[in-house]
């Protein structure tokens, strides 16, 4: 199951592939002209612009993952938004500046890194040149390979397959002039070669490292802030939707498809922590979330009449005590590290020792934000259990009768209202007119299993008055 925010993060990541090529052109035309190269990343990224293009994009993500949350189309960038929320006391602008830091820093050690190599490799090269030119025959017969190794080796390391085959025929050539007393001039050429191709393959190898630095390492850090900023605003609008919800009593914990490791996230989509079913939490116990950097992790809601037989108990230790038993020991490993599992095996608590659990539930920034769904109905000819995403559509079945229908981040009906009895009053004694709910209710898999009927709260007849 894909993230509310996969889109998003993919729309943020596009950009980036767009601003991309413009900072390494830019860079590189400055480290190619000889300037120092700490100068020459700084200004390179005032040139292209890096401040606004991070504030622009991380913005424009934060509120498309809030308006996702909410089920709205858009929401504008509440200053509650840009508060601290991580425990970290930085705000987003602190954040953004600390990213742009580290970005900055990732690029200058990535190429500084590569102008060392191509320093070495050219030494090596030079040595191997003027070796034959000394009656040392030491070096002649042992230091030589050693040189055309050391080269091969940068050649690898480099990403440079042109040199490592240059390197290759270079010893074979020695290897066989060796044999009946190497011809000096011969292999000097051979050499020369070698040098011409490390001075030229050395600008290819300078030029990777930026690629690499622009498009890989610093990609990453751009990436993993919008990717934690996005996810944390998704939750922010998704708890203000069913703040006021009182037929939603509790949130179930729902893992990504994208999940990248086996962690604590995967004890709370498992362990049956209060008695309501495995990964369901009360509306005030759910983790915060994101849980950790690039956490895809999100919640779906859960309706009281999902919970019938049910009786909320609290015996978070004793469940996750039950989940880590069923584990091998690699992946209680993961879960509570080395110390943490040796502990835990001895008797201790696991909550004390498991990486990124946290007692810090989730509450939304946007306490004074007034969310109204109806500014965004779409109007089908037919209702449909699967739809867009967050989605409210108006079915009008003739007359003046109205379905309106309601959709969850993944696309799936779970709520829907109508204005009147279906001409069956004795089914539907609700309202002034028969107005009334279905709650969509699905097993597991993702089957439809029971869809009962209900009366509308105080909430949901202010919300669809338009209709009534």
């Amino acid at each position: 199951m894909n993230s509310p925010v996969q889109n998003v993060i993919e729309e943020f990541t596009a950009k980036y592939g767009e601003f991309a090529p413009k900072l390494i052109e830019t860079l590189l035309g400055y480290i190619n002209d000889g300037w120092n190269l700490t100068k020459a990343v700084n200004q390179a990224l005032v040139d292209v612009g890096l401040n606004d293009f991070l504030t622009e994009n991380i913005e424009t993500a934060i509120r498309e993952g809030v308006a996702i949350g909410a089920g709205v189309k858009t929401i504008p960038l509440l200053k509650p938004l840009e508060s601290e929320w991580d425990g970290s006391g930085m705000k987003l602008s602190e954040k953004l500046h600390g990213t742009q830091k580290q970005m900055r820093q990732n690029i200058i050690s990535t190429v500084q890194a590569q102008i060392a190599l191509n320093k070495h490799a050219y030494e090596t090269a030079m040595k191997l040149y003027d070796g034959y030119n000394t009656s040392d025959n030491v070096i002649r017969k042992q230091k030589l390979p050693k040189y055309i190794n050391d080269l091969a080796v940068f050649a690898r390391r480099s990403d440079l397959p042109g040199l490592s085959k240059l390197c290759r025929q270079t010893r074979r050539k020695v290897d066989r002039l060796a044999k009946n007393g190497a011809p000096t001039k011969v292999l000097k050429a051979a050499y020369s070669q070698l040098i011409d191709a490390v001075e030229k393959h050395s600008e290819k190898a300078l030029e990777n490292a930026v690629k690499v630095a622009v498009e890989e390492k610093t990609r990453y850090t751009a990436e993993r802030i919008a990717r934690t900023e996005s996810a944390r605003a998704w939750l922010d609008g998704y708890l203000k939707k069913y703040e006021n919800n009182e037929r939603v009593t509790a949130h179930k914990w729902k893992l990504s498809s994208r999940h990248p490791v086996f962690d604590i996230c995967d004890m709370y989509a498992k362990a049956d922590m209060y008695g309501l079913g495995k990964g369901v939490f009360p509306k005030d116990k759910i983790p915060n979330l994101p849980v950790h950097p690039h956490c895809f992790c999100h919640l779906a809601p859960v309706y009281t009449s999902e919970l019938k037989g049910k009786q909320q108990k609290e015996n978070i230790k004793e469940a996750g005590d039950k989940w880590l038993k069923t584990l091998p020991k690699q992946e209680q490993y993961k879960v509570l590290g080395l110390d943490g599992l040796k502990a835990w095996q001895n008797g201790a608590d696991w909550r004390n020792y498991a990486r990124n659990y946290s007692t810090d539930y989730a509450k939304t920034r946007l306490k004074d934000l007034n969310i109204k769904p109806k500014n965004d109905i779409i109007k089908v000819t037919k209702v449909t259990l699967l739809a867009n995403p967050n989605s409210i559509t108006d079915y009008h079945r003739g007359k003046n009768g109205i379905d309106r229908n309601y959709y969850d981040g993944n696309g799936r009906l779970y709520k829907q209202i109508t204005n009147d009895n279906h001409g069956n009053a004795k089914n539907h004694p609700y309202g002034k007119h028969g107005e009334h709910a279905h709650d969509f209710i699905y097993d597991e898999k993702g089957k439809l299993i029971a869809r009962p009927v209900r009366e509308l709260t105080d909430t949901e007849r202010k919300e669809v008055e338009d209709i009534l």
